[in-house]
């Protein structure tokens, strides 16, 4: 992960709204306001912790203002690596041998496009609702401290991403079968996070607050043709395939609503053949998160979802989890047991996909060498406090006031 871009940890610089809203926020505001904001409505309690954290260092002498980027980038670093934590800690019989961990983890760094949410913590949602889905795999009752740590997890997931809250019915349904009381509790977390998230968003409604328009354009044919060409044929088959299948699909116009019917269904026969292979937990755990994770971000997507559609690579933070999960039912199935036919297709499926992303590791990050250095920046400012920073990617600014006003 750090030999992917070395340059995010040497000389980083704040991502788009990290910078321009939650550091200036944090830069201009008391804590208690630093740690509430809500530009999008919601809480994303990650970004608000890494940039009040960053100010504060700032502030306090012990980082320059030419290294603050670099506290957001550790921290979203830290927020990458839970996942693959949990994976690696994992008790689930799903990760059964070393070969299926190191396989996990490959499709937590490669299964799908990182290209827009890489190492910045306002794009930290999918990799936590990535995390709380891998907790469902989870054993309800294993005793020791295990369970509580990955409760503290399931907190931070459930008040940074909108996503991961959704996954409460999943984590109840675990706890009425389960009846023990890590998982009884982590149920009624995860549920209070869900109602602190709807809380903030009729907050945010109820006061007029402005908020970024979602799901503009969105029909049942956009919707099922995104659901293909994002979710299935860009983790599996790749970009190029996916442009194609795009190209296919928007023949003549967007599919409509019988295509999209149509898609649908077939859809959710492909998952339901793959998610035959699992366990009868695993197979409720992961299919819940894939329909809840993906409903609730498609249908919320900011801006024109059509877009989504049009463009393998656009916006990719909306699919990412997604993505993962279908790598992961591809994974629970590619086992004995499962078929012979079924196991060989997600096995070739599931070597495709990762070989890809491997192979594009590097050459897929967005990061340019023309884009702005966050320490010249700093020095420019110095000189003319009334000149915005130019942050990552262009053209996202930021404007800070005068030292000591």
């Amino acid at each position: 992960m750090v030999l992917r871009a070395p340059l995010y940890f040497s000389t980083p610089s704040f991502w788009a709204e990290e910078g321009t809203l939650y550091f200036a926020v944090a830069w201009t505001h008391a804590l208690p306001e630093a740690l509430t904001y809500r530009p999008a409505g919601y809480l994303l309690l990650c970004s608000n912790l890494a940039t009040t954290l960053a100010v504060a260092l700032v502030r306090g002498g012990i980082l320059p203002l030419a290294r603050a980027p670099l506290v957001t980038v550790l921290c979203a670093f830290a927020v990458q690596l839970v996942p693959v934590a949990v994976i690696a800690a994992s008790r689930a019989p799903f990760w059964s041998g070393a070969l299926r961990r190191s396989a996990g983890v490959a499709i937590i760094l490669f299964g799908a496009l990182t290209d827009e949410i890489w190492l910045n913590t306002i794009n930290a949602q999918p990799w936590l609702t990535v995390a709380a889905a891998l907790l469902l795999l989870e054993p309800a009752d294993e005793p020791g401290r295990a369970p509580w740590a990955r409760t503290a997890v399931l907190v931070l997931c459930g008040l940074s991403a909108p996503a991961a809250s959704a996954l409460a019915p999943l984590f109840a349904w675990r706890a009425w079968r389960a009846r023990t009381r890590p998982a009884v509790v982590q149920a009624a977390l995860l549920g209070a996070c869900a109602a602190v998230q709807l809380l903030c968003l009729w907050l945010a409604a109820r006061s007029g607050q402005h908020l970024p328009p979602r799901a503009q354009g969105l029909a049942l044919g956009v919707f099922a043709g995104t659901v293909w060409v994002r979710t299935l044929v860009v983790p599996t088959l790749g970009p190029d395939a996916a442009q194609r299948l795009s190209l296919l699909l928007r023949r003549g116009g967007e599919p409509g609503p019988l295509e999209g019917a149509l898609l649908l269904a077939l859809a959710v026969a492909a998952i339901g053949w793959i998610a035959r292979g699992l366990r009868p937990d695993e197979r409720l755990a992961l299919v819940g998160a894939y329909a809840v994770v993906t409903a609730l971000t498609l249908l919320t997507a900011v801006g024109d979802s059509a877009v989504l559609l049009n463009g393998p690579w656009a916006s990719s933070r909306y699919v990412y989890a997604s993505g993962v999960l279908v790598m992961l039912l591809l994974l629970g199935s590619a086992r004995p047991g499962s078929g012979r036919m079924r196991a060989t297709v997600c096995t070739l499926l599931l070597c495709a996909g990762l070989a890809q992303g491997a192979l594009h590791y590097r050459s897929s990050l967005r990061w340019r060498p023309s884009w702005p250095s966050w320490p010249t920046e700093v020095r420019a400012w110095e000189s003319d406090p009334s000149r915005p920073l130019h942050i990552w990617p262009p053209p996202w600014t930021l404007a800070l006031p005068r030292p000591g006003s």
